[in-house]
């Protein structure tokens, strides 16, 4: 088998002088990224080129691809954010003026004009669904290899969403990582200029030496119990409208405490795994009461989840968990579980620790012993355009304060494999991203 990297071909100057141009061919960019004998801050354009290259050619499983490989750089570009900011929290002495260099480096060469290409792709690829959804509705029924282009188009849509999506928590972070590197730096500074001494030799054996010392003793003391000054009542800060200070959540999760680690931990751990016991209920309830009713709506859904006290407190367990569960869902729109299931086989990664409502779903649905639940082939959902208004009271927050909850009516289909689906479909209008 003959495999070339490079090729070349005819190009002319000046519609007369004829010269011969070389560049890399697929192969040879596969090479070079399979090899990493390219530096970490040209992998992204070049990933990045190659995608925009494959979206033009309209090979569009090979872009698939190819924006997995671009949203799993930005992913790890965040981490390494992360793991430094973990670093410098512990000991700012122990990063290097060199590593904080290297990775500012690499923040602005993803940040620059990632964001832009991402969502002119994003666009570049809704016209394209748009197209073709339009064309199986009026003109013809679209054959299998044009049904097989419109399910690569979702899924690069998906990945650019989400990789547009990482790039602003890097955006975020970057400025977070510099204010943070800055802060350790200067108190550690401060530190130098704090002198020390020694009560025994400074003090102890001085008075001894001079016991007259004593009437005098106040000065050394008075510096001690130095007071703040006296507060200024002021009337313009009395009358400004007062907000809450809270600490941002992210912060304190991030925060790596030395003392006894080992068991913080731990007890981290713990509080994740019961937050997520609490996600897979609320959205296990969802899965069952679809399995018995395939087409359903969220005020349907309430109505027969709140028979019950023990049943209201799966579905809505809280509000940050509940709020979180149905914006993934609405962003999802439809859910294809081979494709997920085909993407997992594929793909191997770590375990994100968070919420992801895709590895949930996949978790579930292998869960049940229920034979149904192995017909299950997708799921759609839309919000309604009616005047219908569910309203969830008395529901918890994270702080412990009691709120009530109004959403739109939101629509919930399920398909299996025998052919049985949901009848019901999306208006026009609900198709752009909501």
């Amino acid at each position: 088998m003959n495999i070339s990297y490079v090729a070349n071909r005819i190009i002319y100057l000046d519609a007369e002088v004829k010269r011969t141009s070389y560049y890399l061919t697929d192969d040879g960019y596969s090479l070079l990224l399979g090899t990493l004998e390219i530096e970490n801050n040209m992998k992204l354009t070049v990933h990045e080129m190659i995608f925009k290259m494959h979206l033009e050619k309209q090979s569009y499983d090979k872009a698939v691809d190819e924006i997995k490989n671009v949203f799993n750089l930005l992913r790890i570009q965040l981490q390494k954010i992360q793991e430094a900011m973990g670093k410098i929290r512990r000991n700012a002495l122990s990063y290097s003026v060199a590593d904080y260099k290297t990775i500012l480096e690499e923040n602005m060469d993803t940040i620059r004009e990632t964001r832009q290409k991402f969502m002119e792709y994003r666009e570049m690829v809704k016209t394209r669904v748009k197209e073709l959804e339009e064309e199986n509705i009026n003109v013809r029924r679209l054959d299998k290899k044009e049904e097989e282009k419109l399910g690569h188009l979702r899924v690069i849509e998906h990945y650019l969403n989400r990789s547009i999506d990482e790039h602003q928590k890097i955006l975020n972070s970057h400025f977070d990582l510099k204010t943070l590197y800055t802060r350790e730096l200067e108190d550690l500074s401060k530190m130098s200029l704090i002198k020390r001494f020694s009560l025994r030799n400074d003090l102890y054996d001085k008075l001894l030496a001079q016991p007259e010392g004593l009437a005098r003793l106040d000065y050394f003391f008075r510096p001690l119990f130095a007071q703040e000054p006296e507060k200024i009542y002021n009337l313009n800060k009395a009358l400004e409208l007062q907000r809450p200070i809270r600490r941002k959540a992210d912060e304190d999760i991030s925060e790596t405490i030395d003392f006894d680690e080992k068991s913080w931990q731990k007890e981290r751990e713990a509080q994740q795994l019961k937050k997520l016991k609490k996600y897979e209920k609320s959205l296990g309830i969802l899965l069952e009461t679809l399995m018995r009713r395939p087409e359903l709506t969220l005020a349907q859904l309430k109505e027969e989840a709140f028979r019950t006290e023990e049943e209201k407190e799966r579905l809505v367990p809280n509000v940050e968990i509940f709020k979180e569960i149905m914006v993934e869902l609405l962003r999802s729109r439809e859910i294809d579980i081979p494709a997920l299931e085909k993407e997992r086989s594929e793909y191997i990664q770590e375990p994100s620790g968070g919420f992801q409502l895709n590895e949930m779903l996949l978790q579930l649905l292998e869960g049940y012993e229920n034979a149904g639940a192995k017909k299950v082939r997708g799921i759609r959902i839309y919000r309604i355009e009616d005047d219908v208004t569910v309203v969830f009271e008395h529901v918890p927050d994270e702080a412990g304060n009691y709120r009530n909850i109004r959403c739109s009516n939101v629509y919930f289909g399920m398909t299996f494999a025998d052919g049985a689906a949901a009848g019901r479909n999306a208006p026009d209008e609900l198709e752009s991203d909501q």
